[in-house]
């Protein structure tokens, strides 16, 4: 009754004049028949009866419904008085928008990536397990076939551990068919299991699966079925060619599905098969395996952590010769989005300010707003509104605008969002779960409400401290709440310099990285990668031989200056760590220990370092001598290696023990940057591809600049893709290319990251920056309002412009010189958090802060100079006359 009473309330208000009137009219009448004449009565009446309106009220109040009349009866008015400051309202709305959509659009891919649990059951309790390998330069190491052996014998607080090993592999339907290269995974068949998400249509692995010798089976994605197969049902059962072979479908997983082998990926595995259980006849120092473990529900993650250790303290004894060998076990949510979180943190930190400065400067507005409306509000509180009936008014005023500028923001979100994941890295962990969601909208109302009733309180604040009498009183604008509105301002100059500090700070970075030489020369080099087919080539010679070929078609295609492969291409992180020493080097301590280095390594084929730009320091690369295995004991060591063993030169022609086989050094090359431009990493040797013939290669064609007569300054070398596929097919017609790329671009990704959060940084900078402005400018406009009277009279007296103009210039130059000041303190912290991000400059670069402070100081300065300059021109007379 009483919401039908709200949806109806014109009618429920007749109905209540009608009965108010009936009993008016009945008194009236009464009075009538004692002779009172009808005017008269109808007077008595009325006073007899008293307010109607007051017994109005009071049946409202008995039915419980008054505060909605109250609050309909504010938003009603609130709704009036926005109408009638239109641009007020406009400019609100849009800063709250604004603020709401950076909030909305990064608190997304923070919720996406760090909040949201895995899609797994209990995922808290899924764990990655490495060889902790400090001794050796390698604190995170895959892990040995007989260490799972001894994991899984010898606990108790798991439930079992999965074994996991990425790769590659051509699949296509039984009756052969053009062939398609997808990302596979090898996997234990206890994976589906302990992961606790499993197919949708037929079945996971079963145990007896796994056994050498029996019927590869095979499980695939929905996006594979879907695309590949045409989401045929009656093919879960049947056969498909699974690199070459033919393997039973026995599962399609989820459309929602998500892992990977590699840890940095958003690219979830195509196809999953399992890994033939030979892991006990693993060498020892085969470390090639990834681990995934689920503890037990009732054991806590302490527990299941000191067990792992008591093991490796076992093996460090027993294989390891006490050297302090460990198990490192992370969280598979940790391990996905380590990497990440100092970013997201960054630019979380980064919209939280920013929200700060915009609510400082929505409170400024409010302020001036408020200031005035303030001869209104003092007369309702004259006639008997109380502080709490006035306070209600402001706050549901600035609740509708919060609201609006929340559905606003929201909507510019979702803009938002596309164009951030746009920008991000493709290697962004969990992007398919980044979204808009129940959880960021109601995050987005709560912030919308609550930056509503924070900006709300300040006028609440400055209109219960105003004198009503005085207010009534005087003729000029109120001077009152002038001292809050120049904290509102300090603060956001403060906190505007914190951001614009973070900016210079990460841009100086960013240029210095994009200044680093990455040890090659990426321009005009197209990667081709390719699989060799398990079953037609198998591994060894042949694929070596299968390598040299596809290397020669490539090499006569018009435009080709050079071609090489590579198992281990730089950015890619494919590189394998080996041992390295030289016996006879005179730097050696006679410490096997100290004489040995773990270094990448990588196997490549004769012309891979003049295409992909790599100089040979001393020697020379390998030749087409070097592409059988009974030639190929040679070995390229990098410069810091042959500084290191060979201070005065003379490295090449020495022999080196590379993982236990001695090899002559054939050249000294130029270092590479293989994982991040940031950082160095290991020492580097190149063994012949013959030597360590993967069946995963990525192909370096160098192009001449031309792209074969066109004219270079339009040149792409992506033009010659289709020769260079034509090439391939000429050689194996069923070879999938799994993808081509520029080297550049490869090099351009690694910086994906800092890329977009310097520009994300950059444009709440900018944005803090303009707000700042806006805010030093109302601060400074309002004061040349407030002393207009005084200025006409100063210059009436003869003070010249430029005294003027300084009068109202020292105020904000002394307020700018204080948030200046407050926030380089504030510097010093961010620069804490921005530690892991920068490169060559550090956070308390005094060239970076020094020119942010400059430009802070010039854009307030002339914000505040253009009101300063309005004030010379007011006519002394016309100020005068005016008060």
């Amino acid at each position: 009754m009483r919401l039908l009473k709200i949806l109806r309330r014109r009618a429920h208000e007749r109905d209540m004049d009608d009965e108010m009137r009936f009993h008016v009219d009945m008194e009236a009448a009464d009075l009538e028949r004692m002779g009172v004449p009808p005017a008269e009565a109808r007077r008595r009446a009325l006073a007899a009866f008293g307010g109607i309106q007051r017994y109005k009220e009071e049946g409202h109040e008995s039915r419980g419904d008054s505060w909605l009349a109250d609050l309909m009866r504010d938003l009603r008015y609130a709704a009036r008085s926005l109408r009638r400051a239109p641009s007020y309202t406009a400019v609100v709305v849009l800063t709250l928008a604004l603020g709401i959509a950076a909030n909305t659009s990064i608190f997304s891919v923070a919720n996406g990536i760090l909040f949201k649990p895995l899609p797994y059951r209990e995922p808290g309790k899924l764990v990655v397990v490495s060889d902790g390998l400090e001794m050796i330069g390698a604190p995170e190491a895959l892990v040995t076939g007989p260490e799972v052996v001894r994991l899984r014998a010898e606990t108790r607080s798991f439930e079992g551990f999965a074994i996991l090993r990425g790769g590659s592999a051509a699949v296509s339907a039984s009756d052969g068919g053009e062939p398609q290269q997808v990302t596979a995974n090898a996997v234990s068949v206890n994976f589906f299991q302990l992961l606790g998400v499993g197919p949708d249509v037929g079945r996971g692995f079963t145990a007896g699966e796994d056994a050498v010798g029996v019927a590869p089976v095979a499980v695939i994605s929905r996006r594979l079925w879907m695309q590949r197969y045409g989401a045929d049902r009656s093919l879960v059962g049947r056969q498909i060619l699974v690199d070459g072979r033919l393997t039973t479908l026995v599962g399609v997983l989820p459309a929602d599905f998500r892992y990977t082998a590699q840890q940095y990926t958003s690219e979830s595995a195509d196809v999953f098969v399992p890994y033939a259980d030979t892991l006990q006849r693993m060498p020892v120092t085969n470390h090639s395996l990834g681990v995934l473990a689920r503890i037990r529900s009732d054991v806590p993650a302490a527990r299941a952590v000191d067990e792992l250790k008591a093991v490796a303290r076992r093996l460090d004894r027993e294989v390891y010769r006490s050297r302090g060998f460990d198990f490192k076990a992370i969280t598979l949510q940790e391990l996905m989005v380590r990497q990440v979180r100092p970013a997201l943190v960054v630019l979380l930190v980064a919209v939280g300010v920013l929200i700060l400065i915009m609510c400082a400067n929505l409170a400024v507005l409010v302020l001036v707003r408020t200031s005035m409306r303030e001869r209104e509000l003092s007369v309702r509180r004259a006639i008997g509104a109380s502080n709490g009936r006035v306070t209600r008014q402001i706050l549901t005023e600035m609740l509708m605008l919060s609201v609006g500028g929340g559905v606003t923001g929201a909507l510019l979100g979702t803009w938002a969002l596309k164009a951030l994941l746009a920008l991000a890295p493709g290697a962004l962990p969990r992007r398919a779960e980044i979204g808009i969601d129940v959880t960021v909208l109601a995050v987005t109302l709560l912030v919308s409400l609550v930056v509503g009733v924070v900006i709300g309180l300040a006028p609440v604040v400055h209109s219960a401290r105003s004198d009503i009498a005085n207010v009534l009183r005087e003729k000029a604008p109120s001077r009152s709440g002038n001292a809050l509105r120049r904290g509102l301002v300090l603060l956001q100059l403060a906190l505007s310099m914190v951001l614009l500090a973070g900016t210079g700070l990460l841009l100086g970075s960013f240029v210095r990285l994009t200044r680093v030489d990455p040890g090659f020369n990426p321009d005009h080099v197209l990667a081709i990668e390719l699989m060799a087919s398990r079953s037609k080539y198998g591994s060894g010679q042949p694929v070596a031989n299968l390598i040299t070929r596809y290397a020669e078609a490539l090499r006569s295609t018009p435009g080709v200056t050079a071609v090489g492969a590579s198992t281990a291409p730089p950015f890619l992180g494919m590189q394998d760590q080996n041992g390295f020493s030289v016996p006879r080097s005179p730097t050696n301590t006679g410490d096997p220990q100290k004489d040995f280095v773990l270094v990448d390594a990588g196997g490549v084929s004769p012309g891979w370092m003049q295409a992909a730009g790599v100089t040979l320091v001393e020697g020379q690369e390998f030749g087409p001598e070097h592409t059988d295995s009974a030639s190929a004991r040679v070995v390229i060591i990098d410069d810091l290696l042959a500084r290191r063993y060979f201070p005065q030169g003379g490295a090449v022609g020495q022999m080196a023990n590379v993982n236990g086989d001695m090899l002559r050094v054939l050249g000294v090359a130029r270092h590479v940057r293989m994982g991040d431009l940031r950082e160095a990493g290991r020492e580097q040797v190149w063994v012949p591809h013959a030597y360590r013939a993967y069946r995963y290669v990525w192909i370096a064609v160098r192009v001449d600049g031309t792209c074969a007569g066109a004219a270079s300054a339009g040149c792409d070398p992506l033009r010659l893709v289709p020769a260079m596929r034509q090439a391939i097919r000429g050689v194996d017609a069923d070879q999938p290319i799994v993808s081509v790329s520029r080297m550049s671009d490869t090099v351009r990704d690694s910086l994906a990251e800092r890329r977009l959060v310097l520009i994300l940084v950059g444009g709440f900078a900018g944005a803090a920056l303009l707000l700042a402005a806006l805010g030093v400018y109302g601060v400074t406009a309002s004061a040349v309002t407030q002393r207009t009277r005084e200025l006409g009279i100063r210059m009436a007296l003869g003070a010249n412009r430029p005294a003027v103009i300084w009068s109202v210039l020292s105020a904000p130059a002394v307020l700018v010189g204080a948030g200046l000041v407050l926030g380089l303190a504030g510097t010093f912290v961010l620069g804490r958090a921005l530690e892991r991000l920068l490169y060559g400059v550090r956070p308390t670069d005094p060239l970076t802060l020094g020119l942010v402070a400059l430009v802070l100081l010039v854009v307030a300065l002339i914000a505040s100079w253009v009101p300063a300059r309005r004030a010379t021109r007011v006519d002394p007379m016309v100020a005068l006359r005016a008060e």
